[in-house]
């Protein structure tokens, strides 16, 4: 153990195990940075497709305001220039149309409502991911603290006793001791 080979294996083993603790950590945590961004990528792309599909709705639900309004404008000429009976007769006919144009909108709306439905759904299980996720990473956070002092313990240890009971230096790389010529 006091031979300065042992001690230059030891330094260059330390190191190594270091530089090895230093290149997982960095992969392990460009890996997670990765899983995030392609997460929010994911979660924008179905908010742009909902978006559309609300914007598809609106605009089916506007044409056919727009149809059964040039249908209703054409009766209601037809009715001025009618009789009595038969301005009541399409009255009971436009009465019908709208309740059936209600019940279509009723419809749409509640399709839509469950399609916001299953993504309240989806969102609640990413938030439940992701609060895994950061359950994962203090776990990984505490153990990396517990192998940090675990490092330490062992350099510390590694530094040589003699037999005086008295710890040399540690002598830095590239400097050398000059014995003592008093002794």
């Amino acid at each position: 153990m006091t031979e300065p080979q042992i001690w230059t294996a030891l330094g260059i083993l330390a190191a190594a195990f270091t530089a090895m603790i230093g290149v997982a950590t960095q992969l392990m945590l460009r890996t997670i940075t990765a899983q995030f961004e392609g997460l929010g990528e994911t979660v924008g792309a179905r908010f742009e497709g909902i978006g559309n599909i609300v914007d598809a709705l609106t605009r089916g639900v506007d044409a056919k305001f727009e149809g059964m309004e040039r249908i209703v404008d054409a009766k209601f000429d037809g009715l001025t220039r009618g009789v009595d009976a038969k301005f009541d007769g399409l009255t009971r006919g436009v009465d019908a149309k709208f309740e059936g144009l209600r019940a279509e909108m009723v419809a749409g709306f509640e399709r839509v409502d469950i399609q916001f439905q299953a993504v309240d759904r989806r969102f609640e299980h990413v938030d439940k991911r992701l609060d895994g996720v950061d359950k994962r990473l203090d776990r990984v956070e505490v153990r990396l603290d517990g192998l940090d002092a675990d490092v330490r313990t062992v350099m510390s240890r590694m530094q040589p006793v003699p037999a005086g009971g008295v710890s040399d230096p540690v002598i830095p790389p590239g400097q050398t001791v000059k014995p003592n010529s008093a002794q």
